[in-house]
């Protein structure tokens, strides 16, 4: 079966050298301003970002050495954000189910001190990252709202476009400054609270599984999110939190579909085939055939979807994109699933087209 992949990603926090021998040889433009200088420079179309900059005490940071990428997007695009957020808000505050947005006002001078700092910080990450770089994924490190960017490639015509979290597309890349990489985007990057299986629920595609997780009970113990009992030991790069990350690998319910499953008693029937029948009415046992099912599909780590696989680590201690560990083989992994039991991953070197990734099971007759 073709397993659908959804990565919830948390988080920690890396940090980065800086060096005062700032390379001018890069076939980029150097305007030679910092990023501050890039927006003030440009007053009119980002003086809403600068606001919120300012607002969340970063604006100092963007003038000083360092090595950032910023996601920019102009006034245009903050003003059509806030408002749309605050449209939902109005029209769901007096229903059974309001949706807090966190934006109450459609202008940015109303806007709160804490939504102004969520919101650039997850714009800004550090590290430089030209979009030559990017790969279909997320990139290497977390934003400085603690979340992973998604990387998206939307083909036109002639071309691509390059999309952040499926939606802000780069209409003007690659602009190097001082001090990082500014990239315009046309809309303001969609902040995410959720937590994995909330992120589960909002897919419709996802319906059948969301029911199981409810059903098992594991949805409860897949909200968990920062370790209250964690205490940093007193040395150099110790985390200073330590938070609870999933993975899902996930079918949807065509997938299910295909195979006889439409509801919750089909699902328990094939999952007990595999499992046997032991605590057959109890759901939430983690010795029913239900719950192991559900239970094998969450990994308790965060695997972007481009690091699912091991790649080559480099000098810079990052990951070098489809660069096999070793030349001529099929690249893969084994990861323990929160059923007790290993799960394998496999990159074929070849695959049939828009197949990427292969779980449990041979390809091609190899092993």
């Amino acid at each position: 079966m073709l397993h659908k992949i959804l990565t919830h990603t948390l988080l920690l926090f890396f940090l980065v050298s800086c060096t005062d021998d700032i390379d001018k040889s890069n076939r980029f433009t150097f305007t030679g301003e910092t990023m501050a200088d890039f927006l003030l420079n440009r007053n009119e179309e980002y003086s809403h970002f600068i606001n919120m900059l300012q607002r969340a005490d970063l604006f100092g940071l963007l003038n000083t050495y360092g090595q950032y990428t910023l996601f920019l997007p102009d006034n245009g695009a903050v003003e059509k954000y806030l408002q749309e957020k605050e449209s939902i808000y109005h029209a769901t505050k007096e229903t059974e189910s309001p949706i807090w947005t966190g934006i109450t006002s459609p202008f940015v001078e109303e806007l709160s001190d804490s939504m102004a700092n969520v919101i650039v910080r997850n714009h800004l990450v550090e590290g430089n990252y030209l979009t030559a770089s990017f790969d279909d994924g997320t990139l290497p490190r977390w934003n400085f709202y603690d979340r992973y960017l998604g990387i998206s490639f939307e083909p036109t015509e002639e071309s691509f476009y390059i999309k952040v979290n499926t939606a802000s597309k780069i209409i003007d890349g690659d602009n190097q400054v001082e001090n990082g990489i500014i990239h315009i985007v046309d809309r303001v990057i969609e902040v995410t609270n959720n937590t994995l299986p909330e992120q589960i629920a909002e897919y419709s595609f996802f319906s059948l599984f969301s029911k199981a997780l409810d059903a098992t009970g594991l949805r409860d113990s897949l909200h968990l999110f920062i370790d209250d009992n964690y205490t940093p030991l007193d040395i150099d790069y110790t985390p200073l939190k330590k938070y609870h990350k999933y993975t899902a690998f996930i079918e949807t319910d065509e997938v299910f579909n295909s195979a006889g499953i439409y509801t919750l008693e089909n699902l328990y029937a094939f999952a007990e085939k595999w499992y046997g029948t032991e605590d057959r009415d109890n759901y939430k046992s983690p010795r029913n055939a239900l719950y192991k099912f559900v239970a094998y599909h969450f990994v308790p780590r965060e695997l972007a979807y481009n690091k699912i696989i091991p790649l080559r680590l480099g000098l810079n201690g990052e990951y070098s994109i489809n660069d096999y560990i070793v030349e001529g083989y099929d690249c893969h992994d084994y990861f323990e699933t929160m059923m007790g039991r290993l799960m394998k991953v496999t990159k074929p070197l070849s695959t049939p087209e828009g197949i990427y990734v292969y779980i449990n099971r041979p390809v091609d007759g190899r092993i």
